[in-house]
Order: structure tokens, then sequence, then C-alpha cells
């Protein structure tokens, strides 16, 4: 296997972007791993960083076997080498300054200054090496009356906004499946962190960066945001619909159980989209229908629309 992932590297001449970069990661759960494992995929060398103990609680805290790690911590730790280190003895902080020393990166997700209060602060870090980045995930900006508050995806997404906008109109907010709090903040992380090594190429130092889990939310809330701005009154939450046009939602095909998978998702895109829309399910006519001129007239007579869909897509597997 191992000669078979070399092979095209070996035949193309091309080496992974990444590729001598070393990571430290000391992070746990989902936020941080997803963040490092992405690194990973690019070819960064990612040395897992561990309490000697259990190892992070990712491992074991969500198997069902007490002698094999989770699958939840599998699918965040691919292509990672991982050692083991106690932070709480002089001995394991010796070897981590050790590690610091030959690192590229340094990457940690603790409950708000446990790691400077381990002694490993950003400037005795850069001290140690000066070309290091310092990577942080935190739930909440410094700056956040929330900074020392701990977080968890569920956290993120209630106080930045996904829920908020996700679900059905008139009904409460839904969290979406997706764990965008955590892997979706560990995205925009891994972003920064390779920002930052790209910069390093200029000034020759390392850097401290930071990312709050409940801002990154934000990040991902701005379509609903600019839909927002363009309103003097809330805007409603749409479910599988979107709000102003139309059509736009699920449309189930045969035999349309409620579990059953079998769903067309139409959006509404624009004029051309609509005609070629209603070419394919025989509704030319509808090109002539006044309640039909545009997507907010569409919406306006949404009843009509989902309809003449539905009727075409109940028929079909």
């Amino acid at each position: 296997m191992q000669d078979q992932v070399m092979q095209p590297e070996i035949a193309t001449g091309n080496q992974p972007a990444l590729k001598g970069i070393k990571v430290l990661d000391l992070t746990q759960f989902e936020a941080g791993p997803s963040c490092t494992e992405a690194l990973a995929w690019l070819g960064a060398d990612v040395v897992k960083v561990e309490e000697p103990n259990r190892g992070e609680p990712g491992r074991w805290g969500m198997s069902d076997r007490p002698d094999a790690d989770s699958h939840y911590f599998i699918y965040y730790n691919l292509n990672k080498r991982s050692v083991t280190c106690n932070l709480k003895s002089e001995e394991g902080k010796a070897l981590l300054r050790r590690l610091i020393a030959k690192a590229d990166v340094l990457i940690e997700n603790m409950a708000p200054g446990t790691f400077a209060r381990l002694g490993f602060d950003y400037p005795r870090l850069s001290a140690l090496n000066p070309r290091l980045i310092f990577a942080q995930v935190k739930g909440f900006a410094p700056e956040s009356p929330h900074a020392n508050y701990l977080s968890f995806d569920m956290i993120a997404q209630a106080m930045g906004g996904t829920m908020g906008v996700n679900g059905h109109p008139d009904e409460p907010p839904t969290r979406p499946g997706p764990t965008i709090g955590d892997t979706g903040t560990g995205m925009l992380m891994a972003m920064g962190i390779i920002t930052a090594l790209y910069q390093r190429m200029t000034t020759g130092r390392g850097q401290h960066i930071q990312i709050a889990m409940r801002d990154a939310m934000l990040n991902y809330c701005r379509t609903p945001m600019s839909r927002q701005a363009a309103r003097d009154d809330q805007l409603p939450r749409g479910g599988n619909g979107v709000i102003g046009t139309a059509p736009g939602g699920l449309y189930k095909c045969a035999p349309g159980g409620i579990d059953d998978w079998c769903y067309i998702f139409a959006a509404r895109g624009n004029g051309e989209h609509w005609r070629r829309l209603v070419k394919a399910i025989g509704r030319e006519d509808l090109l002539d229908d006044p309640r039909m001129v545009d997507g907010p007239t569409r919406f306006q007579h949404k009843e009509a629309v989902d309809t003449a869909i539905t009727e075409f897509t109940s028929t079909r597997t």
C-alpha cells in the first residue's frame, strides 16, 4: 500500500504542497484535529501530542470498544503520527520544548489559558523558535465577554447564528447536521496557518494566530445576513425553500416515504434556469402564466409552482 501511495509522486516528480512542514498537534475532539488532518492531507508531517494514560478524549470518549479507538477519532486523525507527553511533569515539558524547537507549526485548543499556565504562551514559544507559527482554536475571541468560556460545536452554532437561520418557518431553530461549528472552524484555521507559512517566506518569522468558533459561524452566515440587511422585519427561516423566490425546495419522488432518500432539490436560479426546468417537466405552458413571470411573483404563488413540480417528480423513481 505504501508503494502504491508513493508511486504517483515518484512518477510525476510532484511533491505534496506542505511536504517538509512539521506540525505539532496538541488539539482534541474535532475543531483542532480537523484542521491538522487537512494539513496532513496536504503533505505536512503532523505529530499528535497526547497525554500518556488514555490519549485525547476523542480516542476513548465515543468508542463502544475499550480495546479500540473510536471511529470519531479515526475520522479526524488520519495521516498523523503520535507521541505521548505528560505536560504536568518537567520531563514532559522538556520533551515538548525540544519538539517545538524543530517545528513549523504548533496548534492547541485547550481550555482558555491552560497552555499558557503550563508555560507555553507565545512569547516563550517564540523565544524557543522564532519561526514557529502558534495557532489557537478557542470558543470566543479574546476581547469577547465570553473569552474564558468553553465551547463545543453546538455552542458555537447556537451563538454564532447558524442555528438561528436554520429551520422551518414558524418553528424553533434547528442545528445543522454537519458539525460546521467544529470542522468549519478547523478549515478556516487551516487557511490561516497556510497563509502564515506563506508570509513567513517574506518575514522569516512566525506569528500567533487565533480563531474563535463563534466568529467562524458568523462567516458562514453571510448570505442570510445579506438578505436580512434588505429587510425592516426579521428574516424568517426558510426550511428547504428560498425566501422571496420560487421554486426552491425538496420534491418527493416515487415511492416517497418520510425516510425515503428519493427527493429532488429544485432551486430558482435565474430566468433561464426556470425555462429549462419547465421544459424538463413538460410544463412549458407555465412560461405564459402571469403568475410565473419572475421569482418574486412565483413566490406569491408558491403552492402552484410546487404542485407542478411535484406532479412530475412523484411519478418517477
